[in-house]
Parts: C-alpha cells; sequence; structure tokens
C-alpha cells in the first residue's frame, strides 16, 4: 500500500600529501617523514573523534513522501477522528466519534495497515455501552490513555440523553476502563504534565489527576471547560473556555497555571468582532523544553508572554507536533500542513481542501501522521 524509499548518500574526501627533502641525511629524511605522517594521522584521527553537530543546529526534514489513507467503519455514515498519538512509526493510534454507539471509535497503524483495536464489547473487547472518545495519550506502548464521554438516557428530560466522563486504560494487552471517583461530563483533552501527573478534562468543570496511584476528581467551576495541558520547564497551563449562556459556542478563553491546589487564571480574551488573540487557545505542546500554542495561528511562550511566530489567517490552527524546535508540525483549517525546520515555515500546498480540517498530528525527526476529517471519513495525511 506505501512505499518506502530511503536514500543513503556517502561524502569521501580524499588526502593527499607529498613529503619532499633535499641536500639531507637519510636518517634526518626518515625524522622528517616520521613526524609529517605523525601529524596527518593525529589531524585525521582528530577529526574522527570529534564530537557530531548537535541535533538542535540541523535544520528538521522537509522532504516527505506523503500518503493519504481513508479511514471509514464498514456501514457507518460517520467515521471522524479527532486524535493521535503513537509510541513508534509502526504504533500510532487515533480516537474519535463514529455513529455506532462504541465500535469504530479507535484504530491502530502497526506499520502496513490501520485496523480498530476491539476495545469495545461489541468488538470483543471489555468497555461496553454507547461511547465515544476525544482524545489519545501515552508514557509509553503499555501504558495509554484515552479519554471521552458515556451516553446514557436521562429519567427526567430534557434533554433526553446525558453524557459522563470516560477514561479508558491499555495497559500492553488490553483495554480496560478507569473506575472513577466521581462522574463529570464528557472530558476533551488528556496530557502528561510531568512524569508522574496526568491531567484530563472537559466541560462543565469536569476535572481529573492522576499522581502516580489513583485518578482524583477536582471541583471546579463548571464555567469552566476545559480542553488542554501541558507545561514548561517551571509550570503546568491548561487550555479553557467558557460558553455562550445560550449556546455552547465559546464567548472567553482562559490561560490557566496550576498553584497548588487550584488553577489560576494567567490571562484571557473575549471572542467578540475584532477580537485578537492573546494566545493560542485551541492546543499546547511542549517542544524540545519550549510550550507553543495553537489557534489564530501558532504562539511560542517567552517568559511571560506569547510570541506569535506563524500567522495562519484566515485559516486557525488546531494541533501542534514537534521532536525540537527545529522539527515542528502545525495543522488546521482547510486541510492546512505546516512545518517548520529551523529556518523558515512551508506550506505543503498539495493538501488544500475545503471543507477538510486536520485536527492532530504526531510526529518523529523521519515520519508524521497528521488526522483530518471532512465531517463523514476520516484522512491520514503520512509523510516520511
Amino acid at each position: 500500500m506505501d512505499k518506502y524509499v530511503a536514500t543513503v548518500g556517502l561524502l569521501l574526501a580524499p588526502v593527499d600529501g607529498k613529503y619532499t627533502c633535499t641536500r639531507s641525511s637519510e636518517k634526518g629524511m626518515m625524522i622528517v617523514l616520521i613526524l609529517t605522517l605523525t601529524v596527518s594521522m593525529c589531524s585525521l584521527s582528530c577529526k574522527k573523534d570529534s564530537p557530531p553537530e548537535p541535533p538542535g543546529t540541523k535544520p528538521g526534514k522537509r522532504d516527505y513522501m506523503w500518503t493519504v489513507d481513508t479511514i471509514s467503519y464498514p456501514g457507518s455514515f460517520q467515521t471522524t477522528m479527532r486524535d493521535i498519538w503513537g509510541s513508534a512509526p509502526n504504533n500510532v493510534y487515533i480516537v474519535g466519534h463514529n455513529d455506532q454507539p462504541g465500535p469504530g471509535t479507535m484504530f491502530r497503524y502497526d506499520g502496513t495497515r490501520w485496523r480498530t483495536t476491539g476495545f469495545h464489547a461489541a468488538e470483543g473487547g471489555r468497555i461496553a455501552g454507547p461511547v465515544s472518545l476525544s482524545a489519545i495519550y501515552g508514557t509509553g506502548p503499555s501504558d495509554i490513555y484515552a479519554v471521552g464521554q458515556r451516553f446514557q438516557t436521562n429519567p427526567n428530560p430534557p434533554p433526553n440523553f446525558l453524557d459522563s466522563s470516560l477514561i479508558i486504560h491499555f495497559d500492553g494487552s488490553q483495554w480496560s476502563e478507569v473506575q472513577l471517583p466521581r462522574r463529570g461530563r464528557q472530558l476533551v483533552g488528556i496530557t502528561a504534565t510531568s512524569s508522574l501527573t496526568l491531567w484530563a478534562g472537559g466541560t462543565y468543570g469536569s476535572l481529573y489527576r492522576y499522581a502516580g496511584s489513583s485518578w482524583r476528581f477536582y471541583q471546579t467551576d463548571t464555567l469552566f471547560w476545559f480542553s488542554e495541558f501541558d507545561a514548561d520547564q517551571n509550570d503546568h497551563f491548561a487550555l479553557a473556555y467558557t460558553p455562550s449562556p445560550l449556546i455552547q459556542s465559546p464567548s472567553r478563553y482562559f490561560l490557566l497555571r496550576w498553584i497548588e491546589p487550584v488553577w489560576e487564571i494567567v490571562d484571557s480574551f473575549s471572542v467578540s468582532p475584532g477580537y485578537v488573540a492573546r494566545f493560542g487557545n485551541v492546543d499546547l505542546s511542549n517542544i524540545g523544553g519550549a510550550l507553543y500554542s495553537a489557534g489564530d495561528g501558532v504562539f511560542k511562550k517567552n517568559s511571560s508572554s506569547w510570541l506569535k511566530v506563524l500567522d495562519s489567517w484566515p485559516y486557525p490552527i488546531y494541533g501542534l507536533d514537534g521532536t525540537r524546535a527545529e522539527q515542528v508540525f502545525a495543522v488546521g483549517e482547510s486541510a492546512s500542513i505546516y512545518h517548520f525546520n529551523g529556518v523558515d515555515w512551508n506550506k505543503y500546498q498539495q493538501f488544500f481542501r475545503d471543507g477538510v480540517y486536520c485536527s492532530a498530528v504526531w510526529c518523529t525527526e523521519e515520519e508524521v501522521f497528521v488526522v483530518g476529517t471532512d465531517g463523514n471519513r476520516t484522512f491520514v495525511y503520512h509523510g516520511k
């Protein structure tokens, strides 16, 4: 299905030395020759043993060979994946929504093809009921979490249906549901902000924290709808918003910082005609030790302020990932895929398509996966 082409280049540097000596004894000639050869060998040895060029100074790879996989679950009208995470290019997961209540909400790429993971009871797994997934994050191939919601009938409508928080975990052999201390509403994002701390949050103030042994529910203002979490070298941050009173569209965006035991507001801006974004309000990502945010472009945290490093107008950015400052990907509306290689931003124009939005990206130094949807099908853009 996919074609892989590897090009190996060898650069050889010849050394040509000439040694001459006149009016000298044979012994003198030998001494000169030995000293010259010693110096030459030392020079070659020093060059061979010199430290390699720091990886941070090398521009990120840009000349990818791209393929596009179309993913749809058999018999479904909608297969819309939203998030992506991988431990290696042959172990990549995508999660999202399917109009069938459970199956077709998670797929895994094994290096050859995409298949459903079979986590749901309808596919032989352990997770039952009508569920939908929003985000996925792992610390390794045997420690992966996915979050979303479970639907249930409301005994006192309206509304006719309610959703509750869902967290599932993969231990390397099977997916199982995490037993939460208290049920919140739909979860939208999950990220580890340190080696021992994971945050999962979502609508109506739903917020959970895992600190090495168990999940804890945090009581927060239900007006805060959490969407993303990440950290820089000093602090843990979250993105949140408050919905408009009559509709569930955002009215104000917030940047929060964790100051034990609460999330404190660092900055915010209102959604109004002509507003100017003060930071990226959709995604957070630590890349090479620096914190980036996405929304109306790409922003990079600089001390206490945010510097806009990519203006993507009129197409917002929804997802970020990278391995270092010279290898950063940003994806968004109309199948916009941008790459920063440490020198400049490049947009892959061949993928531009109205009606397709790319919501997430995951990459290594050599490969990149971008997940997008047209509202019915899912597309995975794979560069390597």
